[in-house]
């Protein structure tokens, strides 16, 4: 029997599981920001997407995302979560 790596199973409760102080949160994607200024990287790849809760803000401050996971489910809430963000692209694979 093979062991699956997708994330299938918790696509509902993964962000619960992935919650941050918010200001640390922001301080990483400050930090992102400054260490990839958008005026040179205005692209991103963000591979285990999963919810999309790291892209959206990256989408907010002005980055094209795109992002594979390996899960449909999470993929699914990913664009849900991203429907407002048209610069975030999700891919299975």
């Amino acid at each position: 029997m093979t062991q699956s790596l997708s994330f299938d199973g918790l696509s509902t409760i993964y962000d619960r599981t992935r919650e941050s102080e918010p200001t640390r949160f922001e301080a990483s994607l400050d930090w992102l920001s400054r260490r990839f200024p958008r005026d040179k990287f205005n692209s991103v790849l963000e591979p285990g997407i999963g919810t999309g809760r790291v892209a959206k803000q990256l989408a907010k401050r002005g980055y094209r995302v795109t992002g594979v996971d390996l899960s449909l489910e999470m993929l699914k809430r990913c664009i849900e979560n991203n429907t407002a963000a048209s610069s975030v692209s999700c891919l299975l694979g």
